[in-house]
């Protein structure tokens, strides 16, 4: 239970935020499943107007649904299939709107019903964009903290007679709570309405699976939150905490190109098995942080350890808030005595990203015979080199001040000196 006092305090300072969140998430999942349903309808009747009908049944308006064995064009074989493969609601992640994987002109389309965790499916009518939801929780949580640290609003919860952990607690379950059930709520009325309101020929999948889905996302988002949480909590100067937020974010765009290239490296180091194990457990990463809300969901596994991960980031977010202390603000660590730890799992984490995102392995060996070895050397340095300046900028820019500061000391005495001689 929070603290009666705590809940007054946190309702004065967060409660036109909290209630613009709380009505504001809601209203983007439920919505989005009424605009999912709206464009559906709009495509329906579209697909079933006159107008269409005799573009379809000209001659000249060539409509086919993929190639055959030969590389020849396939025709559909009526209207009804073209329509039902327009309208179908969830295809698989090789499949498009418009392509089949049969090669008989002869066979007539089906909806794809089957389903695995871990795999990724996609629907033309979908509404939102999921990530940027993600995106969104993941800057408010780091704001939460951050910019706490840089007001008074510290320095007066720090006054009180609450330990720094009670705190904590009250100032994510105050805000944390009522935003992640207004998700949850807006997930599932997202879910239901789509299951409901467009016929069961299109749906293919049960509602099971789409709430399934929909856990997925409320999890990854309970992960996204926690770990902005975590890096509010952790970093404390005004340049440094929003470039390492920025070049991290930015960061995310090479993902496909590192898990593809992690894969290589496996495979060049014959560790198959290993690169089959991830294939098996965790399938893709794009099965957790999906873009939109259909049947695609993470495997148990996969599941499992992202809730697992977001618990540890709230120990150790929980941890490292204990240990602040108002003569650190501003530093680069709100805990400085973490910075050695910092720097060497950055340098460690970031040399091992953009190394393997920047390298294909499997490409090099298979084409040259070789690795580069230069990039793979140059990479980690500067990497390293980057590591050290964010996490020491603090002490840098004091010892470069004080330099300074002494070196135009030293010549106002001097001049001081020669006008005295004069």
């Amino acid at each position: 239970m929070m603290d009666k006092n705590l809940r007054n305090i946190f309702q004065a300072r967060y409660k036109a935020v909290l209630l613009f969140l709380v009505v504001g998430f809601f209203a983007l999942y439920a919505g989005g499943g009424f605009s999912t349903v709206k464009g559906w309808n709009f495509t329906y009747d579209w697909l079933n107007s006159d107008e269409f009908k005799n573009d379809f049944n000209n001659p000249e308006n060539n409509y086919t649904k993929g190639y055959d064995e030969d590389g020849e064009l396939l025709p559909y074989l009526d209207i009804e299939e073209y329509q039902l493969r327009s309208l179908v609601l969830f295809n698989p992640s090789y499949s498009s709107a418009y392509s089949t994987q049969t090669n008989d002109s002869n066979t007539r389309f089906k909806p794809d019903q089957s389903y695995e965790r871990g795999h990724v499916y996609w629907s033309q009518f979908a509404f939102l964009s999921l990530l940027l939801i993600a995106l969104c929780l993941f800057l408010l949580s780091f704001a939460l903290f951050f910019i706490d640290s840089k007001t008074n609003f510290n320095a007066f919860l720090f006054s009180l007679s609450y330990k720094k952990k009670e705190i904590f607690r009250a100032k994510l379950l105050y805000l944390g709570i009522p935003v992640m059930t207004s998700i949850a709520l807006g997930i599932i009325i997202h879910q239901v309405t789509i299951y409901l309101l467009i016929p069961d020929i299109y749906v293919n999948a049960t509602l099971g699976q789409m709430l399934y889905s929909g856990l997925t996302h409320w999890v990854f988002l309970l992960f996204t939150s926690l770990a902005g949480s975590f890096l509010g909590v952790l970093l404390g100067n005004l340049v440094t905490a929003p470039l390492m937020i920025g070049i991290g974010i930015l960061s995310l765009s090479q993902l496909n190109q590192f898990s593809t290239h992690f894969q290589g490296l496996l495979e060049s180091l014959h560790l198959g098995s290993v690169n089959q194990f991830f294939e098996q457990t965790i399938r893709s990463y794009s099965s957790i942080a999906i873009n939109h809300l259909d049947k695609t969901g993470a495997t148990f596994l996969a599941l499992l350890l992202l809730f697992g991960l977001t618990i540890l980031l709230f120990l150790v977010a929980e941890k490292i808030y204990e240990n602040t202390s108002l003569e650190s603000n501003g530093k680069v660590l709100t805990v400085p005595r973490y910075r050695r730890r910092f720097f060497v799992t950055l340098a460690i984490c970031t040399s091992l990203y953009y190394t393997i995102a920047a390298t294909d392995f499997l490409f090099h060996m298979d084409y040259y015979g070789y690795l580069p070895l230069g990039q793979l050397l140059l990479l980690p340095i500067i990497c390293t080199i980057s590591s050290f300046i964010v996490t020491y900028y603090d002490e840098i820019f004091k010892f470069w001040n004080k330099r300074y500061l002494d070196r135009m000391t030293k010549k106002f005495n001097n001049i001081k000196t020669f006008k005295v001689c004069d």
